[in-house]
């Protein structure tokens, strides 16, 4: 599970591509590390033709299709 900590979108065209991306920047909590102390981050990258709406503060779980792509994002809504 990630805490979406920032979000920023990102399109133009690449060699010829239309591109059309959200970045989700997260923290989150690494498992069974013995050199880590506190959270560590990661970039989610989701085309934002599937990205669900995302609120700073809520936490995703992606699920990624057999090319390592995000193909759903599931959202549980920060607490407030």
């Amino acid at each position: 599970m990630y805490t979406i900590i920032g979000i920023e979108k990102r399109e133009g065209i690449y060699e010829g591509t239309a591109y059309n991306n959200t970045i989700l920047h997260t923290t989150y909590t690494k498992k069974d590390a013995e050199n880590v102390c506190g959270l560590c981050v990661s970039a989610l990258k989701i085309k934002t033709a599937i990205c669900p709406i995302v609120n700073l503060g809520d936490s995703v779980d992606p699920l990624y299709d057999k090319y390592g792509n995000i193909a759903h994002l599931s959202v549980t809504p920060a607490k407030k």
